[in-house]
C-alpha cells in the first residue's frame, strides 16, 4: 500500500521515471561533488502538430528509456518533453562524456510510428536532445545549479539544438574553465568562444581536440583562462 502510494507521488506515469517532486527533494537531499544536467526533446511541439498527442507520448517514453541508462546518472521526469538527470560523486568530465555518449547513440536511432487515419502506413521519426550541465561549486545550492543547468540547455537551443553545452564553474570554485567535448582522434586547436555572456578571445587551449561528425569516441579536454574563470567556452558539434 505504502509502496503504491509513493508511486502515485512520486513517479511519472508516463514514463515511469521519477517526477519532479522526487527530484526536488533528490535536490534538497544533494551534498559533495555532484552534476545536474537538464535536457529537452527538440522540436516537440511540431511532432504533436504533426503525428499527434499520442506519438509524443511515444516519444517521451522512447527517450525516457534512454536517459535511465545514462551511466551513473538518475533521470528524472521534469515536465512536459523536459527531464533532469542527477550524477551523484561524478566529476564533470564524466557526467559530460556520459551524456555526449546518450544524445549521440539517441541520434542515430529512429523510432517508428504507425500513422493513423486514412494514411495508415508508418513514418521514423529522428529524435534529438539539447542538453545543459552544471557541476558543484562552493556556496551554490543544488537548486541553484539546476537554474545554471537549465541556462546552458536555453543556449543549446539557441546554437542549433541537438548538442550539450556545459556551463563554466562559479568564480573561485575551481581552478578550470568551461569543459570542451572533443574527440580524441584528431587534434586540432580550433574553439569556438560563447556566442553570449563570456568574453571573448582570452582562453588558452591545452590538448584541444575538435569533434567531428564522424567521431565515436568523445573525450573531454579541459580549457584554463589566463583572464579568469569562465573567459572561453567550447562545444562539440552536432550529431
Amino acid at each position: 500500500m505504502l509502496g503504491a502510494a509513493w508511486g502515485m507521488a512520486f513517479r511519472d506515469p508516463l514514463t515511469g521515471l521519477p517526477n519532479r517532486r522526487a527530484l526536488e527533494e533528490a535536490l534538497a537531499a544533494l551534498s559533495g561533488r555532484y552534476a545536474v544536467a537538464m535536457a529537452d526533446v527538440d522540436h516537440f511541439k511540431r511532432i504533436n502538430d504533426r503525428h499527434g498527442h499520442e506519438a509524443g507520448d511515444r516519444v517521451l517514453e522512447f527517450v525516457a528509456q534512454r536517459l535511465r541508462r545514462t551511466a551513473g546518472a538518475r533521470a528524472y521526469r521534469y515536465g512536459g518533453e523536459e527531464f533532469c538527470l542527477l550524477f551523484r560523486g561524478r566529476r564533470a568530465e564524466r557526467a559530460a562524456e556520459a551524456l555526449e555518449a546518450v544524445r549521440r547513440r539517441l541520434a542515430r536511432e529512429r523510432l517508428a510510428l504507425r500513422r493513423t487515419g486514412r494514411e495508415g502506413g508508418s513514418v521514423e521519426l529522428r529524435v534529438t536532445l539539447s542538453i545543459g550541465l552544471a557541476h558543484s561549486a562552493a556556496g551554490c545550492s543544488a537548486a541553484k545549479l539546476r537554474a545554471i543547468a537549465d541556462e546552458a540547455l536555453y543556449r543549446a537551443k539557441a546554437e542549433g539544438r541537438n548538442r550539450l553545452v556545459v556551463a563554466p564553474p562559479s568564480r573561485g570554485a575551481e581552478k578550470l574553465g568551461p569543459i570542451a567535448l572533443t574527440c580524441g582522434t584528431r587534434r586540432s586547436a580550433r574553439v569556438r568562444p560563447a556566442r553570449s555572456g563570456m568574453p571573448r578571445g582570452r582562453g588558452r587551449a591545452r590538448g584541444g581536440y575538435r569533434l567531428d561528425r564522424g567521431c565515436r569516441r568523445p573525450t573531454v579536454a579541459r580549457w584554463r583562462s589566463r583572464g579568469g574563470l569562465g573567459a572561453r567556452t567550447a562545444r562539440g558539434s552536432a550529431a
